[in-house]
């Protein structure tokens, strides 16, 4: 039986969502529901692909009838099983292969993979693999991400110009990065309980709606990326905003926000002192300890100055303000203790001890300009204004105090059982003091880092 005039409606739907942005664990999803509907025999469906992403270097989608999609991540650092490498997954991406059909039952059966054992023995009768290769390449990304094409065609026939005609095309782009030389692609598996298996008109319909459905996917993939990537060298406020348009030097905005403010101590003294691959591993701890908790509390990285750390918690609202001091106290709460237990562990990387893994953390609360500065060819997101600068001198406070913590008096109002006064302070290039507030005596002596460590 032939699907050819359901398969083409099919083909336009997916062209169509190609040029809309479309959601790909959704798209995928649609899809398989579609096919099911068009009278292909479908129970479970696959779709694999390699990403550009800080933590996962491959995303997959499952599919169920019963169940609809699901999104699986696989992260750089996980343990090998081998359960890849025995996969058709695997043989079909290192063979090239565009297509692998295996019947799962039946005289002409052959399970050649264990996972195939392991779908014959849930019922499946026939196993068919389609796959389609791409390029992810760094395309320019137009102001707010809409986009298109116009095409004006016109003829001289007969005798001067006397006709004309204009086509346009709307669509998305994303400025995405080259997936490690560019070469990409999509792998997706089909599966099916039918007895008897696929027919040869299902085969033909799957085989050719793939190819239309990985110019779909390219997009989507495209995106991902993109998005990803972003937000990894950005922070997801910024990213959201460059990829929102605003893109060109001064296009930003003054907020509100708690201005969070780490350093490492003695850091020029152990870069010199260390070997290299020590010291970079002493950072990865020191990040881990003071970068991710903000990240964790719904912070925004701003940027890794050296070794010091300029965060923010936007305030949102008039009510605000009390939420985003909390949120970046339990960061500062989630920096120390895990400072601590890398201190009571006595994991150090070779050549430094853990005492070495010693930081102060300041906060303020202030208006910053956040947007876009630099030259016009070469920009940073980031926050300037007189409450960074602040954060910054008061940061420098508390190394010449050895306070591990030090923040003021609007910080310390929100919670003051937890800060004690340290009086009025005077701070580098500001005319007037600031009055700052540590930690209480008990607290601040049990996460005190040793004298030569905050010297």
């Amino acid at each position: 039986m032939s699907h050819a005039p359901l398969t083409e409606e099919i083909e336009r739907w997916l062209l169509d969502e190609a040029l809309h942005d479309a959601d790909i664990v959704e798209l995928f999803g649609a899809l398989c529901a579609r096919l099911h509907a068009l009278g292909i025999p479908l129970q479970r469906a696959a779709l694999s692909w390699p990403t550009l992403h800080p933590l996962f270097q491959a995303e997959q989608i499952y599919w169920r009838l019963e169940d609809g999609a699901e999104l699986f991540q696989y992260r750089h650092d996980a343990i090998p099983t081998g359960a890849f490498e025995e996969s058709p997954f695997h043989h079909v991406l290192v063979n090239r292969l565009a297509r692998l059909r295996r019947r799962l039952d039946g005289p002409d059966a052959l399970r050649d993979f264990p996972v195939l054992d392991e779908l014959a023995e849930a019922g499946f009768t026939d196993y068919l693999m389609t796959a389609t290769s791409f390029r992810i390449a760094e395309v320019d990304a137009y102001r707010g991400g809409a986009s298109g094409i116009m095409a004006s065609w016109a003829t001289t026939r007969p005798g001067g110009f006397t006709d004309y005609l204009m086509t346009a095309t709307s669509f998305r782009i994303a400025e995405v990065d080259a997936y490690r030389g560019g070469a990409s692609g999509i792998m997706a598996s089909w599966a099916t309980t039918r007895p008897g298996g696929f027919s040869d008109g299902d085969l033909q319909a799957l085989t050719r709606v793939q190819k239309v459905f990985a110019v779909a996917c390219h997009a989507s993939i495209q995106k991902r990326v993109m998005v990803n990537l972003a937000n990894a060298y950005l922070g997801r406020t910024a990213a959201a905003k460059a990829l929102g348009g605003d893109v060109r030097r001064g296009d930003g905005e003054t907020i509100r926000a708690v201005i969070w403010y780490s350093d490492l101590r003695r850091s020029t003294q152990l870069s010199n002192a260390l070997a290299p691959e020590a010291y970079l591993q002493l950072l990865r701890d020191y990040y881990d300890c003071t970068a991710q908790p903000v990240i964790d509390e719904g912070g925004e990285i701003l940027e890794f100055i050296g070794d010091a750390v300029l965060a923010i918690f936007p305030i949102r609202g008039e009510t605000g303000g009390p939420d985003a001091v909390r949120a970046a106290t339990r960061a500062m709460d989630a920096s120390l203790a895990h400072r601590a237990r890398c201190v009571a562990s006595g994991s150090a990387p070779a050549g430094c001890v853990p005492e070495q893994l010693a930081f102060s953390i300041a906060m303020s609360i202030g208006d910053v300009m956040f947007g876009n500065i630099g030259v016009p060819t070469r920009l940073t997101f980031s926050a300037i204004g007189s409450a960074v600068n602040q954060v910054a001198r008061l940061d420098e406070l508390a190394k010449e105090m050895r306070r591990s913590v030090l923040v003021t008096r609007e910080v310390a109002a929100v919670d003051p059982g937890r800060w004690v006064p340290l009086g009025l302070r005077p701070l580098r290039d500001f005319a007037e003091p600031a009055e700052v507030h540590g930690l209480a005596e008990a607290e601040e002596t049990a996460i005190a880092p040793p004298a030569a460590a905050a010297s």
